[in-house]
């Protein structure tokens, strides 16, 4: 029989890179270009009613 060690360690590389990742979205011109809408202010609800025409209540496709 043989021993096993195992060790959990935080990747520091990990959170640098996600860091880095995350700097490089929002240095994009076109991030939060519609934070300043009105009808957006509940994301949730707004896909919602996007969605709304096109599923039924039970979430399946409505059929034309």
């Amino acid at each position: 029989m043989k021993c096993v060690t195992v060790r959990i360690e935080e990747d520091a590389s990990a959170d640098s890179a996600e860091s880095a990742n995350v700097s490089a979205m929002t240095a994009n011109p076109l991030f939060g270009m519609w934070r300043d809408r009105g009808d957006l202010a509940d994301v949730a609800g707004y896909m919602r009613d996007l969605r709304r025409p096109r599923f039924a209540p039970d979430g399946t496709p409505h059929v034309d």
